[in-house]
């Protein structure tokens, strides 16, 4: 029997995603994208985030994504507080890999 390494194919999900919205944002010409913005007719994106002291997890709406040359930055919201901080949107950071699809959604339903 092979082994199968989930996680190894989680992370690169993750990067096809993380990928698929850079570029779906600089081809539309777009660096900023508010998903608070007519919620009631598009879907929110939601991540799955280390919190600080990285033992816990919590789930958050991703409120704003911004697109800094290739890099991607977000602010959550989570008990109705919104990070003051860009974060990383990056499963090397605090966000669990291969949970970042309905973000992917949300932004593609937006532009």
């Amino acid at each position: 029997m092979e082994y199968i390494d989930f996680t190894k194919k989680k992370i690169e999900l993750h990067k096809e995603i993380e990928n698929a919205i850079k570029n779906m944002m600089a081809e539309k010409g777009v660096t900023e994208i508010d998903l608070t913005q007519d919620e009631e007719h598009y879907d929110a994106g939601w991540v799955i985030r280390r919190v600080e002291n990285a033992s816990e997890l919590e789930e958050v709406q991703v409120a704003y994504i911004k697109l800094y040359g290739n890099s991607l930055f977000y602010k959550g919201e989570s008990a109705w507080e919104i990070d003051e901080e860009w974060i990383p949107f990056d499963v090397t950071d605090n966000i669990l890999a291969g949970c970042i699809d309905s973000v992917y959604d949300a932004i593609y339903q937006r532009i």
